[in-house]
Parts: C-alpha cells; sequence; structure tokens
C-alpha cells in the first residue's frame, strides 16, 4: 500500500492545534459574550434576508415572521459549532505530509473560513426551524415538541461539518 501516512511529528501538532483553537475560541466566547451574540445576529440577519421577513429586537433578535416569530437567544448563536469547525479545520491542515510549508497559514486560514461558513449554517438553521414550525411542528405529537429545536440543530449541523471535513481533507491533506 503505497500514499501519505500519518506519524507521530504529524499527529501532535494537529492535535495541539485543534485543541488550542477550540479552547481559545470557547474562552473568547467567554470572556467577551458580545462577540457570541452578534454572531447569532448575523445569522439572524441573513436568515432574515432568506425568509424575506424583518429582524426587531436588540441584544437577542427576533426574525419576526407573522405565524412563527423566532426568538434569537445566545445559546442560539452558532458559536459551538464555529469553535469546533475552526477546530477541526486548522487540526485537520496541519496533517498535511512533512515539508509542506503551508500547514500553518492554512490553519489560519481555517478560522475565517469556519466562522462564514457556521454563520451561513446558522442561517440556515434559522430557516430550517422556521419552516419546520410552521409546517412540521403542528403535526408532532406534544412529546416530541421539547426535542424539536435540538433535532433540527443536529440535524443541519452534522451533515455540514461532515461534508466540510470530507472537502477538506480531500482538498488539502494530499498536497506536497
Amino acid at each position: 500500500m503505497t500514499g501519505p501516512t500519518t506519524t507521530a511529528h504529524q499527529t501532535w501538532p494537529a492535535w495541539l492545534t485543534g485543541v488550542s483553537v477550540f479552547l481559545g475560541l470557547r474562552i473568547l466566547g467567554v470572556l467577551e459574550p458580545s462577540w457570541v451574540s452578534a454572531f447569532g445576529r448575523m445569522a439572524a440577519a441573513v436568515a432574515a434576508i432568506l425568509l424575506g421577513v424583518p429582524l426587531e429586537g436588540g441584544s437577542e433578535p427576533v426574525l419576526a415572521h407573522p405565524d412563527y416569530p423566532i426568538q434569537v437567544v445566545v445559546t442560539c448563536s452558532g458559536w459551538s459549532f464555529f469553535c469546533l469547525l475552526a477546530a477541526l479545520l486548522s487540526g485537520r491542515a496541519m496533517f498535511m505530509p512533512r515539508g509542506v510549508r503551508s500547514r500553518w497559514p492554512l490553519a489560519v486560514l481555517a478560522i475565517p473560513v469556519a466562522a462564514l461558513l457556521a454563520l451561513l449554517t446558522n442561517a440556515g438553521r434559522f430557516v430550517a426551524v422556521l419552516v419546520g414550525g410552521l409546517y412540521v411542528l403542528p403535526h408532532l405529537p406534544s412529546v416530541a415538541v421539547a426535542s424539536f429545536h435540538t433535532a433540527l440543530g443536529v440535524a443541519v449541523f452534522l451533515p455540514v461539518l461532515i461534508i466540510t471535513y470530507v472537502f477538506w481533507d480531500r482538498r488539502f491533506s494530499h498536497v506536497g
């Protein structure tokens, strides 16, 4: 079997980079909660444009659909998804073959790429919550209503995480 192999000298920088990026961004979110709420507001603004509904409110905006308004609280900001995606992509960038000098710039570039992708994905989740709230939620049994938001988040975020990882892996791991 031929092809690139992963060795210990490639593994530790990747893990260290991924964990550092994740923890650094999570700590930044704790120290600067305004960044987290701004992240959610930006996603809500994109969703408002996609849905054609007004965005009302300040720190916790509301997608003001007349039949199903959605209040965007801090926990709906998508910050955790962004942290996870940035850690995954920047850590994965460090698995590039040894001797390639573009590993660190690619790992740094992964952070704004993850931010943009997380922002768009979260806006898509807001759209899915609205559509689901209008057309699916009324038909669910009352027991399932409480877990609807969580299930919808997993249904939106997990495929994006997997597709992004596969694309990033195929595009950048065999350079050299």
